[in-house]
């Protein structure tokens, strides 16, 4: 610390010796901000001159062809000799140009010429005869009076015929002037002659006037300020060499504190890399779990895949053998027995086909068959399969296909079956008197057809929509949002009437998603549920990879389940 301290020291000489002259740097800045100003006021008056003399002649140039716009050349050429100044016509052509004279205020002058033999003529001027300036020359320009000193930009003009403006003033025997100009053309776009607008040049010394009164007092201004800078600066070099001493002073308690902190951080850093070096163990740790539980995640779908692969052959024998005996002479009572077998077998089968397909689905082994079919075909083989079972329960099954339903959809018709035969079959067991009905109709988007909203028109597309309505017991409002959840039924009470372990929906929700579409479910406890799933007209959207490149074998049992 001692040793960081002596180059200070041997400094401080120096330090205080600039700094009990704090009248030089004062001077210095007043100087130096006197200097920029005055330079940088010299400069903005030339640019602001440049400007005001360029935006003066747009504007007479702008008033000049404001006025050739109300000149009617037709009449204009009428006009050719001094008598007609008190007819009509030639009162009606001057009146525009009086009113736009007017309007604009500093304007003195505003006329019409045209170029004779290489002559410049005056045609029209609303001023009034005589002379009211006390000038020796009558204020007014009669028609074809010779302009004998015109400027050269209104000789351009006329010969040109493009708009122009003086670049400085002018005299003639009118007066003192800057003047603007404006061509007009007949109906055939040839010249017809020239408007001219004069501002007198008095008016154009004020506005010069007023520009150098702005520069002399932005440079009072600068030199007030100059004085005031330098004062300040005066000031603040004082200020600073307090602040210096003051500081000298602070860093020899902050070197202290610096000191204390230090060893205060280096106990916090040890103690931080020992958390680090805790928690990358306790990554690494969820890390191996992640891994276990994957690998078990595998081992649990591969275990259920051989699981249902072995329990479908004995359970298709026990099936197929209850139909051979079906077909035997049996009693009532023996038939009775058979087609309880027959049907537990059938319902057995269907949920290993339902837990072989989820165990599929989550290991990403099931395939799609994207080929043409027709819906109506794959409603009505639902119909006749499971009509049999609303038929033993009094049940009418109905059937309804909008007439505008496409002839061919592209999907995998086995998996929209396999979706229908699960709804259908749900609406049947759920019940117990009326009816179900099957709807097939095209809607314009794949939203929930039951709130009839329509999506914009830049997003909207066509989709056919599959329904399933029932008159059955309905579900309960705070049941629908598990619905179509793994392992989640409506009623999961011990005494509850219907079995399944609550895998059908969940199924049918994976399958019409990989099928590009949407399934949903709209009820009211007591009155009856409708199931619905959508699925897009035209390509199929079936990711690639989940596209069977050969036809799956279909069992219609498993379809049935």
């Amino acid at each position: 610390m001692s040793q960081t301290s002596q180059p200070d020291d041997r400094s401080a000489p120096a330090a205080s010796s600039s700094a009990t002259k704090p009248w030089r740097a004062g001077l210095l800045t007043g100087i130096m901000t006197l200097v920029t100003a005055l330079v940088s006021g010299s400069i903005l008056y030339q640019l602001s001159l440049e400007a005001l003399q360029s935006e003066l002649r747009e504007n007479l140039i702008r008033t000049a062809k404001t006025a050739a716009v109300v000149i009617d050349a037709k009449s204009h050429r009428q006009f050719q000799r001094q008598g007609q100044e008190t007819s009509a016509a030639y009162q009606k052509a001057i009146q525009p140009l009086e009113q736009i004279r007017l309007a604009a205020g500093d304007i003195k002058f505003i006329y019409t010429c045209v170029m004779i033999s290489n002559r410049v003529h005056f045609v029209l001027d609303p001023t009034p005869a005589g002379d009211a300036d006390r000038d020796g020359t009558d204020d007014k320009s009669h028609i074809m009076q010779v302009y004998d000193d015109p400027s050269p930009e209104l000789v351009k003009a006329l010969t040109d015929a493009k708009p122009g403006a003086d670049a400085q003033t002018y005299t003639d025997a009118w007066g003192t002037f800057i003047s603007g100009y404006s061509p007009f053309f007949d109906a055939k776009g040839k010249p017809a002659g020239v408007v001219g607008v004069d501002l007198d040049a008095a008016s154009y010394v004020r506005r010069l006037a007023s520009m150098r009164t702005a520069a002399w007092t932005g440079t009072g201004v600068a030199l007030a300020l100059s004085l005031i800078a330098g004062i300040g600066f005066y000031r603040l070099q004082a200020r600073i060499e307090q602040f210096r001493r003051k500081i000298e002073q602070l860093n020899t308690e902050l070197e202290a504190k610096v000191a204390e902190r230090t060893a205060q951080l280096d106990a916090s850093n040890k103690q931080l890399a020992e958390e680090v070096i805790e928690r990358r163990r306790s990554e690494t740790e969820a890390k191996q779990a992640r891994r276990a539980a994957e690998t078990a995640n595998r081992t649990k779908s591969e275990f259920l895949a051989t699981m249902t692969h072995e329990l479908r052959t004995p359970m298709n024998g026990v099936v197929g053998m209850a139909n051979v005996l079906l077909s035997t002479a049996l009693d009532d009572d023996q038939a009775e027995c058979v087609q309880i077998i027959r049907s537990s077998g059938e319902s057995l089968l269907g949920l290993v086909d339902n837990i072989l397909d989820f165990s599929m689905l989550e290991g990403e082994e099931l395939g799609m068959e994207v080929v043409p079919y027709d819906p109506r075909e794959v409603v009505q083989k639902v119909v006749d399969v499971l009509s049999s079972r609303a038929q033993d329960k009094n049940l009418a099954i109905q059937m309804r296909v909008a007439a505008d339903l496409p002839g061919q959809l592209v999907s995998d018709a086995g998996r929209v079956r396999q979706v229908l035969m699960n709804l259908v079959d749900n609406a049947i067991k759920f019940t117990e008197t009326g009816s179900v009905a099957v709807e097939l109709r095209v809607t314009d988007h794949a939203c929930d057809v039951e709130l009839g909203e329509n999506c914009p028109a830049s997003i909207a597309l066509e989709y056919v929509c599959f329904s399933v309505s029932d008159t059955g017991i309905g579900i309960p409002a705070e049941k629908k949002a598990s619905l179509f959840q793994e392992f989640s039924q409506g009623d999961s009470s011990a005494s509850r009437k219907h079995g399944g372990i609550g895998l059908g929906l969940a199924l049918c929700k994976r399958l019409v998603n990989l099928m590009g579409g949407e399934i949903g479910c709209s009820s009211e406890p007591g009155k009856g549920s409708t199931f619905w799933f959508t699925l897009p007209v035209g390509a199929c959207a079936v990711p690639l990879h989940l596209r069977s490149p050969k036809p799956l074998p279909t069992d219609p049992k498993s379809a049935a389940a």
